[in-house]
């Protein structure tokens, strides 16, 4: 490591030859850190980026453009390199991200969810990261890779870094067009979106699959274009049943024989009783998810629905046994409870009562839009509405009642 750092080689001049050497190697070495840390947080193997091949051409671009400007200024300071290449960096992801939105339409990336940003295109945290990044670069990586390229056989270095180069702005040509097509095909699969059986959605989703997993703002984008067409098309259904829910609805006596005849066998069942011991706002799970219940059953029914089968199914959309405020008794590791408690509702619906699709299909969805995958029917639609709609009920209950408590405390 001394013989690197002290053999007297100016690591931070460049010329064209070496823009060509380290080109490749910094899109590569970019790329193996986004595989990682995309990878560690999906949990899978993810593909980062625009192209195919295991190369990331902003990463060789950013690296380039540094060692250029240190050739030329040279702070040798690590503060001031610190601040110069933060404000450099995120300034020249801003521009890549304009420029691709520009030219897609679409959005790759974004930091909206971020404080400090700016057009949600680059933000004040990631900034800091790009400066901690390029000072490593600049006083490690950099004269590391310098040095070996340095011992090998130039002329062989040389003409694999061509064919490389090649074959980076070859893959990159054609997954520029390949995002255009896919652009067009997300457009596509929105505007017909209501009009597609189950088996078209996810042939079409598996061919969306990479991009989705490359560009989170892709799939963000998608889950708002078909959160707003659904809302379109059910609008004036809603507010009808809105208005009948103040005006009849709940000032209605309900045939409480038949309701309490479809969810017999499930209310016996002495493992769904535990959801009694259990808080969900202002009371038990058992007794949110008969809330629920009760009303999808007398909507669906209204509407000549299959009301059955959203009654069980809005039962047993909560059947998870743990107190979702805590972590441990989860049968996951970590947090995420709006995203996983479904499929844990589902496990134990299907070990203890025979479940039919629509049934299944309420309790996979009924968290959307925070599922990928919106409901299949109507009748979960309705039931993740409601669901939405007496939470926020019990919220609200909840809260005048701490109120009240601590108003009593006094």
């Amino acid at each position: 490591m001394k013989e690197i750092f002290f053999s007297g080689i100016n690591y931070y001049s460049i010329s064209y030859k070496e823009i060509f050497l380290y080109f490749p190697v910094y899109a590569f070495l970019g790329w193996i850190g986004e595989v990682i840390y995309r990878s560690s947080v999906q949990k899978k193997f993810i593909n980062p980026g625009l192209i195919i091949g295991p190369f990331l051409p902003l990463y060789g671009s950013i690296s380039i453009i540094i060692i250029a400007i240190y050739s030329v200024l040279p702070l040798k300071n690590i503060f001031l390199d610190f601040i110069l290449f933060s404000v450099l960096v995120t300034f020249l992801e801003y521009l890549a991200a304009a420029l691709a939105e520009n030219y897609f339409k679409v959005r790759l990336w974004e930091y909206d969810d971020y404080r400090f940003n700016i057009k949600g295109r680059v933000c004040l945290r990631f900034a800091f990261f790009w400066g901690a990044y390029v000072l490593i670069f600049l006083y490690i990586i950099h004269p590391i890779i310098a040095y070996s390229l340095s011992k090998v056989n130039s002329q062989k270095v040389s003409w694999a870094a061509i064919i490389v180069n090649i074959g980076i702005a070859i893959d990159f040509l054609i997954s520029v067009q390949a995002m255009k097509r896919f652009v067009s095909t997300l457009h596509y699969f929105i505007e017909g979106y209501l009009n597609f059986d189950n088996t078209e959605i996810e042939q079409y989703l598996n061919k969306m699959r990479r991009q989705f997993q490359s560009f989170g703002a892709l799939r963000k984008y998608a889950d708002l274009k078909l959160k707003n067409k659904f809302e379109d098309k059910f609008s004036k259904q809603l507010v009808i049943i809105k208005k009948y829910f103040n005006e009849k609805l709940f000032s209605r006596k309900p045939d409480e024989s038949e309701y309490n005849l479809i969810i017999k066998e499930i209310l016996s069942n002495s493992e769904f009783q535990l959801l009694e011991n259990f808080l969900h706002h202002d009371s038990s799970i058992l007794n949110h998810a008969k809330k629920v219940s009760y009303t999808c059953y007398k909507i669906t029914k209204l509407l000549g629905l299959d009301y059955v089968s959203a009654a069980r199914g809005a039962l047993l959309h909560d059947f998870f046994l743990y107190d979702w405020r805590k972590l441990e008794g989860r049968p996951y590791e970590g947090g995420m409870h709006g995203f996983k408690h479904p499929k844990v509702a589902l496990k134990n619906s299907e070990k203890h009562f025979s479940i039919n699709t629509v049934e299944k299909d309420i309790i996979l969805r009924h968290m959307w839009p925070l599922t990928i995958i919106p409901p299949r029917f109507k009748e979960s639609i309705i039931v993740s509405l409601i669901d939405k709609y007496v939470s926020s009920q019990e919220s609200v209950l909840a809260v005048k009642n701490n109120i009240k408590k601590h108003k009593n405390l006094k």
